[in-house]
């Protein structure tokens, strides 16, 4: 019950900052200059997530004693825990920025037209968004969560090659996300997605064509070269998708706090049901095991058929932003188009 009540204490804080932290973003640095800034925030994620396993296997090997060989966690935990502490204190003490003008004017703009043709095309993008990280969400934490096994047990790889080969996904998450930074500032959102998601279609279908590589007696402890670089293009080009769908958005729509909710509970769903789906087609068999490059392969095409529904009535959206005063119709669909 305890470690219950922990997970979904965890699981709510962490929808709050998922929400507060990119709409607080947006409103700090302003329309036309936070892009940079929300990439550089979700790189943090990515490090936090690859620092993370690093320090609990550290833990780990340090508390390993003779009557507890497998150590114990809770020294890691405890240091995560004062870090996160150490860092969110002075924003107790720091007033919260405003919306700006811009956000307000263009807040105000669309809903006077609440349940007209904009209404209608808002609702619908801020679905297809939600649906895009979803599938996003839910292939990232499968390929986190199932890399390791999937590497021991079909590829005959060594635990601790398999736990490199699963830090390298994370590693090259971060760094496709520390590259977005500067690339925000120079690339359309079209642009920064289309290449992200062709490039995860490329990554898992590699993943699922790659096969064992014979080694001594047949094992490759190492693993297939083409195995670690499927995996990293695979993280490299998920690295984008996130920060910039919500840029997508943000260029033809009003951003607020109740729109990036229903992005974080689309992608909370796919989160919870992709790694399910792939934990249940998991089966201690070939078929089965190949059935976890297969799902990511679905879902990243799945992805990419979702963006260009979005892509789509964000081109109508943008057509209909001439009456917005801070948007024109031409800059946002020349935007929207690459």
């Amino acid at each position: 019950r305890a470690v219950g009540a922990a997970l979904s204490t965890q699981g709510a804080c962490m929808g709050v900052l998922d929400t507060g932290g990119n709409v607080l973003m947006i409103w700090l640095w302003g329309a036309d200059r936070y892009e940079p800034y929300l990439q550089a925030m979700h790189f943090m994620f990515g490090l936090g997530a690859f620092l993370a396993p690093i320090a609990i296997e550290a833990a780990l090997a340090a508390t390993a004693t003779a009557e507890s060989p497998a150590g114990d966690f809770g020294p890691s935990f405890f240091v995560i825990a004062v870090t996160m502490a150490a860092f969110a204190t002075p924003l107790l003490c720091t007033r919260g920025p405003q919306p700006s003008a811009e956000e307000r004017a263009k807040s105000k703009g669309a809903s006077s037209k609440r349940g007209g043709a904009r209404w209608r095309l808002e609702i619908a993008l801020t679905l297809l968004s939600s649906a895009l990280l979803a599938l996003y969400v839910g292939a990232e934490v499968a390929a986190g969560g199932f890399i390791f096994a999937y590497a021991v047990e079909e590829h005959g790889m060594g635990a601790t090659m398999a736990r490199l080969l699963n830090s390298s996904f994370w590693g090259a998450l971060t760094a496709g996300r520390l590259a977005a930074i500067p690339l925000a500032a120079k690339w359309t959102p079209t642009r920064m997605l289309t290449l992200s998601l062709i490039g995860a279609v490329i990554g898992a279908a590699w993943l699922s064509m790659t096969g064992r590589e014979p080694g001594v007696d047949g094992i490759n402890e190492s693993g297939a070269p083409s195995l670690w670089a499927a995996v990293m293009l695979f993280g490299l080009s998920m690295a984008a998708i996130f920060p910039t769908a919500i840029t997508h958005m943000e260029r033809v729509m009003a951003v607020s706090g109740r729109t990036i909710s229903v992005l974080v509970v689309g992608a909370s769903l796919g989160e919870m049901l992709i790694p399910l789906g792939v934990a249940v087609a998991y089966p201690p068999d070939a078929w089965g095991r190949r059935s976890f490059p297969r799902i990511l392969t679905a879902a990243c095409v799945a992805q990419a058929a979702v963006f260009v529904g979005a892509w789509h009535v964000g081109r109508r959206l943008a057509a209909l932003s001439a009456p917005l005063p801070t948007t024109s119709s031409s800059h946002a669909v020349d935007e929207l188009s690459g």
